[in-house]
């Protein structure tokens, strides 16, 4: 099992906290690090598990705001609420598909003008 040996919190000042109150980061035993990023108000709004060495995030941050979590539960408990719940479940993965190979787009999802 591995620990956690170091945690910090920071707190942003000025404009960027109005979108983003700051970051609790830690590192574990193994070297390994994670960050979470606090909303405006100051709760966890995003968390990305793993980092590289220089401290950029790896993969795609979790959602840890309660309306999102509440959302995913729904979601979930619709899909398996269902007459076809493996069907569901591959509709919804084929809408998440398309909706990352959108935003994975030249145009980051938008028209080209």
């Amino acid at each position: 099992m591995t620990f956690t040996k170091r945690i910090s919190i920071e707190r942003y000042k000025g404009e960027v906290a109005e979108q983003c109150a700051g970051l609790i980061e830690g590192e574990t035993e193994d070297g390994e690090s994670w960050i979470i990023f606090m909303d405006a108000k100051g709760k966890p709004e995003i968390y990305w598990p793993q980092r590289d060495e220089g401290g950029g995030v790896i993969g795609e941050g979790v959602s840890m705001a309660a309306d999102q979590a509440k959302r995913r539960r729904d979601t979930l408990a619709r899909i398996l609420d269902s007459d076809d719940p493996l069907g569901r479940l591959r509709a919804a993965l084929e809408a998440a598909n398309a909706q990352v190979a959108e935003l994975d787009a030249p145009t980051g999802g938008r028209p080209i003008e």
